[in-house]
């Protein structure tokens, strides 16, 4: 059904504070998409990782609605393997931790309580670890994460 999508705004980014506030009460779930700037071979843009952690997110999130909105993703992860090619960026796995749970703090003053964090960079793995325990050891919350992969035949 065209439109459909439109009528379901779900992106925290695409909302304004009023949208958010009637809607907040609603909301059960927070995703936070995570990927990566980086190369991706010879064909694919550099936020390959990005932009499918945060497309995933809100078909998941419309596939919800309204229970569930998705936060600004954060497009640069862990990738100092990758430096070599033109226009990759990495963050310190300190900086990606730090990111995450100020992306928890902020919206747990908002009022929302359950979070899921959609990876799609493999390299974030380890360090994404490390955020869940420190948003548990912070706020008492058990954050998921999940990595999203796409799957090809061989």
């Amino acid at each position: 059904m065209p439109g459909a999508e439109t009528e379901k705004r779900v992106a925290i980014g695409d909302l304004t504070w009023m949208e958010i506030e009637e809607r907040k009460d609603k909301v059960q779930l927070v995703i936070i998409p995570v990927g990566s700037t980086e190369q991706h071979g010879p064909h694919l843009c550099l936020a390959t990782d990005a932009t499918r952690a945060y497309k995933f997110s809100l078909r998941v999130a419309r596939a919800l609605y309204p229970r569930v909105l998705v936060a600004p993703g954060i497009p640069v992860g862990i990738s100092p393997h990758h430096l070599d090619f033109p226009g990759t960026i990495t963050l310190r796995p300190q900086t990606l931790v730090d990111t995450i749970v100020d992306y928890v703090a902020s919206l747990r003053q908002h009022g929302f309580q359950r979070f899921l964090i959609i990876n799609a960079h493999g390299g974030n793995e380890g360090t994404l670890a490390v955020a869940v325990e420190a948003i548990r050891a912070q706020f008492g919350l058990r954050v998921p994460y999940v990595n999203y992969k796409v799957m090809t035949a061989d």
